[in-house]
């Protein structure tokens, strides 16, 4: 009962505290309407309920169990971030007046 409410109070503060995909929602439905807000929210709550259900179903355990899939997931996470940053800074259609609201 105890785990229960250490983590129900934690995904309470988790759901209330700002982030960086709350300041997207945020930006976001400040700029567009909410049909184009909806996707955004919907893959924020998909995503944050299939990771508690990963770490629910034992794979943390698993990744601790086996150190090599934590550096294989490690090296995969900076090989992405690495090609977004890339793909970001060769982006040539960056337009600041297609965004002003003033």
């Amino acid at each position: 009962m105890e785990n229960l409410t250490a983590f129900s109070l934690f995904a309470i503060v988790a759901s209330i505290t700002p982030g960086p995909t709350n300041f997207i929602i945020l930006s976001l439905s400040s700029h567009y309407k909410i049909s184009k807000t909806l996707p955004v929210i919907l893959g924020s709550c998909i995503g944050a309920a299939l990771l508690v259900l990963v770490v629910g179903i034992g794979l943390g355990s698993t990744i601790l169990a086996y150190p090599v899939i934590q550096k294989i997931m490690t090296w995969g996470g900076l090989i992405w971030l690495t090609v977004l940053a890339w793909k970001w800074l060769c982006c040539t259609n960056l337009s600041l007046k297609a965004y002003s609201t003033i």
